[in-house]
């Protein structure tokens, strides 16, 4: 059965409101076509629609989609906020291959967020989601280093890992390099 069957098979084809069959033939489009109705990029928002197809792709395994329900559940969008949930979601995603669950991991884990303050297992999880490419992993690893609460990290680490067109890391190390913390001018 595809996809789009069984989608219009879940929410009937009679459905009273139209726009709760969506035309989509992938859970990655299911997925694309929630975060619009989640955000309300160039749709009209509608948060239980969102939900309700971000539940679908999830029940199906999709690991974005978990991530996606992951970041409702910790900001309460559609949803009542539960960092407990949240975590969990985070889990399933990262456990399915999504490496950037573990940027939720580790911000849950440095936050305390659903899940005891562990300040090693963030940087665990930050490390994996840096080694894939994550910069706001980055920048969120030089956030524990500044503040002191971990070890070292050499400015040169932060500075190979830079690429072309990163904002935000490249503006996290522009305010270090402003603010003379732990960088050598040239």
């Amino acid at each position: 059965m595809s996809i789009l069957s069984n989608i219009r098979s879940l929410f009937g084809a009679k459905d009273k409101n139209p726009d709760a069959i969506p035309n989509v033939n992938s859970l990655d489009e299911l997925h694309e076509l929630a975060k619009k109705y989640l955000y309300g990029d160039g749709l009209h928002q509608n948060l239980s629609l969102a939900i309700m197809y971000l539940e679908f792709a999830a029940q199906k395994g999709h690991a974005e989609s978990i991530r996606t329900l992951g970041v409702c559940y910790s900001e309460g969008l559609g949803v009542e906020q539960s960092f407990e949930k949240a975590f969990e979601l985070y889990q399933k995603a990262a456990a399915s291959g999504l490496v950037d669950a573990y940027f939720d991991l580790g911000v849950c884990y440095r936050r305390g967020e659903g899940v005891e303050m562990d300040l090693e297992k963030a940087k665990e999880c930050y490390q994996k989601a840096i080694d894939a490419g994550n910069d706001n992993a980055l920048v969120n690893m030089g956030v524990i280093y500044e503040l002191g609460q971990t070890w070292r990290w050499p400015s040169n680490t932060i500075r190979w890992r830079l690429k072309p067109g990163t904002l935000t890391a490249n503006s996290a190390t522009a305010c270090c390099f402003t603010i003379g913390k732990n960088m050598r001018k040239r």
